[in-house]
């Protein structure tokens, strides 16, 4: 038997910790004021900059909180490039 099997057998646990990593909420609470500035059309680096965050942390929220923005940018886009002859 290899020293995992042994390790789960005798009760070890495996993985990250409960409460380890943060919920879907926690992160928009936490996240607030990036997400804010990312719907009013800043870029990446410069809400980096603004909030004290990493560039890769910005883009993780942006891509799991941002999606809806995306879609109602351009379905407003589309609108003022029909309405307009």
């Amino acid at each position: 038997m290899s020293g995992r099997k042994q390790y789960i057998a005798k009760g070890g646990k495996l993985g990250r910790k409960p409460g380890s990593t943060k919920s879907a909420d926690q992160k928009e609470e936490e996240y607030r004021d990036a997400i804010s500035l990312l719907k009013e059309g800043y870029a990446i680096r410069d809400v980096a900059k603004l909030t004290g965050k990493g560039i890769s942390t910005i883009q993780r929220v942006k891509k799991e909180f941002c999606r809806i923005l995306v879609l109602t940018q351009c379905q407003t886009i589309r609108k003022l490039q029909f309405s307009n002859p």
